[in-house]
C-alpha cells in the first residue's frame, strides 16, 4: 500500500491566505492538513447527527491541532488558511471515506 504522503504529494500542492499570507504545502505538508482535516470535519458531522459524544469530538480536534502544530510550517494565519481551503476542497462524502480509510494512517504517520 502507497504510503498516503504520496497521494497527497500527487493530489495536494495547498496556497494558504491572501498575497502577503501566501504559503504553498506539498508533500508531507499536504498529508499532514488533509490528515488535520479529516480528523475535524468528519468528527464533528458525526457529532451533529448523535454518532459520537462531543468529549470525542474535543478529542479529534485536539489530534488535529496538534497535528498542525507539529507538522505543518507557517504561522498561525497560513496554516488556518489552508486547514480552511483542504476541508472545502472535499465533499462531505470525500472526508467520510478518506476518514474511513486513512484516519489510522494519519496517526500512525504523524504520531502526537
Amino acid at each position: 500500500m502507497r504510503k498516503f504522503t504520496l497521494l497527497a504529494a500527487l493530489s495536494l500542492a495547498l496556497t494558504a491566505g491572501t498575497a502577503d499570507a501566501r504559503k504553498t504545502y506539498s508533500g508531507t505538508e499536504a498529508a499532514a492538513l488533509r490528515c488535520a482535516a479529516i480528523l475535524s470535519v468528519v468528527p464533528t458531522a458525526a457529532s451533529k447527527v448523535g454518532l459520537i459524544s462531543q468529549k470525542d469530538v474535543s478529542l479529534f480536534h485536539l489530534m488535529s491541532g496538534l497535528i498542525l502544530t507539529k507538522y505543518v510550517s507557517g504561522n498561525e494565519r497560513q496554516k488556518a488558511n489552508a486547514f480552511k481551503t483542504v476541508t472545502q476542497r472535499y465533499s462531505s462524502q470525500e472526508h467520510v471515506r478518506d476518514f474511513q480509510t486513512k484516519a489510522k494512517t494519519c496517526l500512525r504517520q504523524f504520531p502526537i
